[in-house]
């Protein structure tokens, strides 16, 4: 397998990232999540616990590559525009208005979405990478 120059370093380890295959650590997608009846107005999300299923965000992760390479910086686009979609479609079926990210726990009138929006991301991998 040829090496990528990435940054000022040779890098085989990058053309070696199974982006379709779960790491150790990952949820494996859930059948279906399941949605309180009614989701409050205001949901709260564990932005950390959803970016850890995101393969691009995995990519660098597991990867070790330098976070200001332009690599780096295209895979991150791409985790944020999956979580980003992922949260928008989830809006449009439950009507959040205002989402918290990282609340602390004792607001417990709040709505933990972090499982609903893993499902989603999840779900919106498996469409972009449909042999997975």
């Amino acid at each position: 397998m040829p090496a990528i120059k990435s940054d000022a370093k040779q890098s085989e380890r990058l053309l070696n990232i199974d982006w379709g295959q779960p790491q150790s650590g990952r949820q494996q997608p859930v059948a279906a999540a399941q949605a309180p009846a009614k989701l409050s107005a205001q949901v709260r999300v564990r932005i950390d616990d959803v970016f850890a299923q995101i393969n691009a965000y995995r990519a660098i992760v597991d990867s070790g590559i330098n976070t200001e390479s332009l690599l780096a910086q295209s895979l991150i686009s791409q985790a944020n525009a999956i979580f980003n979609q992922a949260f928008m479609n989830l809006q449009a079926i439950h009507g959040f208005e205002t989402v918290y990210a990282d609340t602390p726990v004792e607001h417990a009138n709040i709505d933990d979405v972090t499982d609903l929006v893993i499902a989603e991301v999840l779900k919106l991998q498996s469409i972009l990478n449909p042999q997975a």
